[in-house]
């Protein structure tokens, strides 16, 4: 009766002990999703980098590009911003 009583007690503590590692491995998953969330919303939502214009018509404009994005050139260099106009 001793070794069944045994028995039963070493099969209760291993699965204490795997329902403890189980908890343990689905808490450290949920910490590393959260993190991995809260990153993301930075990078979304430019965590500092936007620039809010307003114009004078009452738009506002808010541009969440980085800086290096933000200040690339639209046109490159054998491109003008005038066009020769002749008038016929």
């Amino acid at each position: 009766m001793k070794v069944i009583l045994l028995i039963l007690a070493a099969f209760f503590l291993v699965g204490i002990v795997r329902v403890g590692l189980f908890v343990l491995r689905i808490r450290k998953q949920m910490k590393q999703f959260t993190q991995n969330m809260r990153q993301q919303q930075q990078q979304d939502s430019g965590y500092g980098q936007s620039t809010t214009t307003h114009t004078q018509d009452g738009v506002t404009i808010i541009d969440r590009r980085d800086p290096d994005e933000r200040n690339k050139k639209i046109f490159t260099k054998d491109e003008g911003e005038y066009v020769d106009y002749t008038e016929t």
